[in-house]
């Protein structure tokens, strides 16, 4: 994201002569639709989920390439978490509070003043985000064709027919539009008529517009949100997905994943459209995965219950296809060996020693090479239990489906080894990734911690407050399978290994790779501890 404050070649030619600054506006005074509530809680449109961040985390690195000053409108009533409080204050965002039971056009008034804006102004829509946008001229309002048929907005004098207002306007004089906004009784399309007769605000059409305000648009922006993954990419086309990347056997045994499950385990996943060399295509899956739900959605216990109850029912099913005679290695296969290979690796990268032992925030802990140790051993002890393994069963590869409520499911590890693919594995281990997911994994990847590396071998580490985290977590216990769950050892055990073997993973975020090190020396400890 470009520095808010500076002043790019668009700035300058887009501001008049005279004008010191140039107010960017996303305007979220409001709660979302009820539609999109009964998914993601009661947040503002500007909070909503898009390529693993908040929508406004892209609506202002848009607005900084033509504005120095960054503004948003949120509903007085919403409790902003921490994690975002943070990022707002960092990125020189003002917080505007706004009475939700105003019109938008009231809102936009009302911020204006506390703002003490007059001279030139972007505004852009809570629910509203532009692709590859460089240029918008002064003076302007976006406009595309309409997304669905919804009641949209439109200029009397519009460029073509099915031309629709698209969520995205520049005003020369901030003071005029507030005064259109006065004589138009707070209705913004009346304003903008009134700012148009005044200051002859020209109509632009735009490319890659993509809307947040409906729920089958919202669904639908999801194909163009940039999702950061090891080693592969995904190609969207209409319907279809494209799953393809550099490490070529990783996909096909995905691939070959799909296409070995037996049919009643298909209504689990995205329809496979089948393994081509060394890519696969799948049908598009329109659903939230678990990870924007519980990062960026508003926690509801009795929706988390049924979401947890869906996994829980797909993981069953996968113990029903267990065998008598399933391998008694598969745990060590899975966790020990790749965990001592990686962490020696990262180990020798940052030139650590795995023998010292660490202080995590203040509390002595014992050696890396303790916990190998300790976690090996109650991992080599257990009995697998055998299953249909998925592999990677973590939130971001899970999707809930409101309307069925039942999870679908994606990026499969794809065998126990890549060399031999196979649909069967351990129970145990799609435990662990679960519980992985929830204990802090989500969490760290989305940047919601504070970490302080006081020394080689101390770190002070904290989450960031979720609502419902601790929740969750007494939930996720209650759920068994034949009468084990998360909070059964041998789970803890490969979960702790979970996050050692992350580390070499991300060696491009340092402070990720600490808080990865910090939660698996935590979970040790409560491990240790009963």
């Amino acid at each position: 994201m470009g520095t808010p404050g500076e002043e790019s070649d668009v700035d300058k030619r887009n501001s008049r002569p005279g004008s010191s600054e140039v107010l960017g506006l996303i305007s979220s005074g409001d709660y979302c639709s009820a539609e999109i509530v009964a998914e993601y809680g009661t947040i503002p449109p500007a909070f909503l989920p898009h390529g693993q961040r908040r929508l406004f985390e892209w609506q202002v690195k848009l607005l900084s390439k033509w504005c120095s000053k960054l503004a948003i409108t949120l509903p007085a009533s919403y409790s902003i978490p921490e994690a975002d409080s943070k990022w707002l204050e960092v990125a020189g965002v003002v917080v505007v509070p706004s009475d939700e039971s105003l019109s938008l056009g009231a809102s936009i008034s009302a911020a204006l003043d506390v703002l003490a804006h007059n001279g030139p102004m972007y505004l852009l829509h809570g629910d509203t985000l532009f692709r590859d946008l460089d240029a918008f001229p002064m003076d302007s309002v976006a406009v595309a064709p309409p997304k669905g048929s919804y009641m949209w907005g439109r200029l009397e004098a519009r460029s073509a027919e099915t031309d629709v207002i698209a969520g995205l306007f520049s005003m020369a004089s901030a003071a005029d539009f507030a005064s259109s906004l006065e004589k138009g009784g707070g209705d913004f399309l009346s304003a903008l008529v009134e700012y148009r007769d005044v200051a002859g605000i020209q109509e632009v059409t735009v490319d890659n517009w993509l809307d947040f305000g409906h729920l089958q648009n919202l669904y639908y922006s999801r194909r163009d949100a940039p999702v950061h993954r090891f080693f592969n990419g995904l190609r969207f086309e209409g319907r279809t997905v494209e799953k393809f990347g550099t490490d070529t056997l990783k996909i096909v045994a995905e691939g070959r994943w799909f296409d070995a499950l037996p049919p009643i385990m298909r209504v689990y996943t995205p329809p496979f459209l089948g393994l081509v060399e060394d890519r696969y295509f799948l049908g598009y899956e329109p659903n939230p995965n678990l990870q924007d739900l519980y990062l960026f959605g508003k926690f509801r216990s009795g929706t988390w219950r049924e979401i947890l109850g869906a996994c829980f029912e797909f993981l069953s099913l996968c113990r029903d296809f267990g065998e008598e005679t399933g391998d008694p290695d598969v745990l060590r296969k899975l966790g020990p060996q790749k965990t001592r290979f990686r962490l020696s690796q990262w180990a020798e990268q940052n030139d650590l020693d795995t023998a010292r032992e660490w202080v995590i925030n203040s509390r002595s802990q014992v050696s890396l090479e303790e916990i190998l140790d300790v976690t090996d051993s109650v991992i080599g002890e257990a009995k697998p239990t055998s299953a249909l393994m998925h592999g990677d069963f973590c939130f971001s590869n899970i999707f809930y489906d409101f309307r069925q409520g039942q999870v679908r499911v994606v990026d499969p590890r794809g065998g126990v080894t890549l060399e031999k693919p196979t649909i069967m594995g351990a129970l145990e281990y799609d435990l662990a990734k679960l519980n992985h997911s929830l204990v802090a994994y989500d969490q760290i990847l989305a940047g919601r911690f504070s970490l302080l590396r006081e020394g080689e071998y101390r770190v002070d580490f904290r989450l960031y407050p979720h609502p419902g985290r601790a929740e969750l977590l007494s939930m996720l216990r209650d759920f068994q399978i034949e009468f084990f769950g998360t909070a059964d050892a041998t789970v803890s055990a490969i979960t702790i290994q979970l996050f050692l073997s992350m580390l070499p993973l991300h060696s491009d975020q340092p402070q990720r790779q600490m808080a990865f090190l910090a939660t698996a020396f935590e979970l040790f400890s409560e491990l240790v501890e009963g």
